[in-house]
């Protein structure tokens, strides 16, 4: 999620002026391209404002609301209703439908507007469009026909005929808009709500020759639409777009659809003039219904075929991480034991010898030495917990100040060599405040703190110096230090299972990887940039959205991890 200023503790923010604005616009604009889809006074086969405002009102809230309703109201006229006096009368209809739209899908049925899987993309046909339409369709066509501008006869059919319409509109040109932008008006943070979007995954991305084929296959769709009529072949979309979806899945299915609605609704609307003349047709009603079932048929299977593929590309990736994960155990298991072994023979050792002497300052060269093992000895042990602890829990949400978190950790190492020597600076930790696992940004501050100080500058003023800076929508931690650097050829080894930098390393190789699976458990990632003989920066990267600091704190302002 990215970085934001949040004005409350909700999970609303505070959106541009021009929301308010914008959407009166895109509606006429809708309303002027539905103008050459009107059948008679005050119906059209396709209505455009619907989609629109359906779309804006998922990403804005209630505020498009007043701009759809002056749009539908004020525009009444153009579509041969005279009577000025029921013009406020008739913009109800539709701003009741995107308002129960918003309403049952968005708040009561808490859908994710990007339609990311099979069962939210059910919830949206249903909540989101059936119900509202049918109650659109029977309010509108009532008050057309009290009013007298509808003659009684043609109620049902005008009635039905047109709902298939505006469903197929609303449908075809919604999806579009909600699964393809709304990843992008939440990365510029245009969305009401916060909304954690998970991005298309890579094996739903269409590589060039399967774009080609998609060119082909509309290539085909606006052969058959130019030379035959579309009344009695309307089927031979639905094979074209059932093609695309189990070929291609979900989002080129829906790219599909909405081609489809445009060479065979709209282009037709605007080359009439009036739409289609064949409207009065009885056959026209079951081509609607007929193409209705089309897109949702083609529309689900290419999002149950989008799931599955997905589902099978996280299955192979768990695969990997389960092989990855039994040959660290593998190595685990042999370096444990030879770590733990070592300071216990040497214990043992110096234990015997110190049997066979009676000078008692050699006893306490012996128990110096006994001690230095029964602390490695001790060291090695907290960090196999470490790593333990880190497998087996799960993250944790809770407040953390970083300022004093760093200050915990550097204090619980004053007994290591060297701790007196380190200048430990921490002044440019601008953003204090994070939610995230306080455990985990422990054991991560403790391993690269303890590293900065085993590898400290020897011969100049050795520093180690911590900072926060807002970079690319993540919260960058920063421990800095002038010490011995890392070697070219060793940067890419340094976070590996039990590797050490050398023979004459004293740690047990496994603090660097403990932090960053620590990380990976917070959905972090941890960076390095090195000189040799200079000195290192560990940057911890997180995904993070600002919040306002509480009136008249004077901590510096919270930030919130997801």
């Amino acid at each position: 999620m990215s970085l934001t200023e949040a004005s409350n503790g909700t999970s609303d923010r505070r959106l541009p002026w021009w929301t308010w604005v914008v959407p009166l616009p895109i509606f006429f604009l809708g309303t002027l391209i539905s103008l050459e889809a009107k059948i008679t006074t005050g119906t059209a086969l396709l209505y455009l404002p619907l989609a629109f405002g359906l779309t804006l009102a998922y990403w804005w809230g209630p505020r498009v609301l007043p701009a759809f309703y002056l749009n539908a109201s004020g525009c009444a006229g153009l579509w041969g209703l005279s009577r000025v006096e029921l013009w406020a009368v008739y913009g109800l209809p539709e701003t009741v439908f995107v308002a129960l739209s918003w309403l049952f899908f968005v708040k009561i049925a808490s859908g994710k507007i990007w339609l990311p899987d099979t069962k939210q993309m059910i919830y949206f046909l249903i909540t989101g469009i059936v119900f509202p339409l049918v109650i659109y369709k029977f309010m509108l066509e009532s008050i057309f026909m009290l009013a007298g501008d509808a003659p009684e006869e043609n109620y049902w059919n005008l009635l039905i005929t047109t709902g298939f319409g505006d469903f197929i509109s609303t449908f075809c040109v919604s999806l579009p808009l909600l699964h393809f932008l709304t990843p992008w008006m939440a990365k510029r943070e245009l969305l009401l709500h916060r909304e954690k979007i998970e991005h298309l995954s890579q094996y739903s991305r269409l590589r060039k020759m399967q774009w080609l084929e998609l060119l082909t296959v509309a290539v085909m769709a606006s052969v058959i639409n130019l030379f035959l009529d579309f009344i009695d072949y309307w089927f031979l979309n639905g094979i074209l777009s059932l093609y695309v979806a189990m070929r291609f899945g979900f989002g080129a299915t829906v790219l599909m659809n909405s081609y489809m609605l445009i060479i065979t609704y709209m282009v037709p609307a605007v080359i009439h003039h009036g739409f289609l003349p064949h409207f009065a047709e009885s056959q026209m009603l079951r081509t609607q219904l007929g193409t209705a079932l089309l897109y949702v048929f083609t529309i689900i299977t290419g999002r149950l075929v989008s799931d599955m593929r997905l589902s099978e590309a996280r299955l192979n990736e768990r695969n990997d991480e389960l092989n990855q994960m039994n040959s660290e155990l593998d190595r685990f298991v042999y370096s444990v034991s030879h770590d733990l072994s070592a300071p216990l023979k040497s214990i043992l050792g110096l234990v015997s010898i110190s049997r066979l002497t009676t000078v008692e300052n050699e006893h306490r060269l012996h128990f110096d030495l006994i001690e230095r093992s029964a602390y490695k000895l001790e060291a090695f042990v907290a960090e196999v917990l470490d790593y333990s602890r880190n497998r087996r829990t799960e993250g944790a949400h809770e407040p953390v100040n970083l300022k004093d978190l760093s200050q915990e950790v550097f204090q619980n190492l004053q007994f290591a060599d060297g701790f007196n020597e380190i200048a430990f600076e921490d002044a440019a930790i601008k953003h204090e405040w994070v939610i995230s696992d306080r455990s985990r940004l422990k054991m991560i501050l403790q391993n690269l703190l303890s590293n900065a100080i085993k590898f400290r500058n020897k011969t100049g003023k050795p520093f180690i110096r911590l900072s926060t800076q807002v970079k690319d929508e993540k919260l960058m931690f920063s421990i800095e230090d002038n010490g011995e650097g890392i070697r070219p050829e060793l940067k890419a080894k340094i976070f590996d299972m039990f590797f050490r930098g050398s023979h004459r390393s004293e740690g047990s190789g496994l603090g660097l990887y403990i932090a960053r699976e620590a990380a990976k458990k917070i959905d972090a990632a941890i960076e390095v940039s090195s000189t040799y003989g200079e000195g290192s920066v560990f940057t911890i990267a997180l995904s993070a959205s600002i919040l306002p600091a509480p009136a008249g704190s004077q901590k510096s302002v919270p930030v919130t991890q997801d």
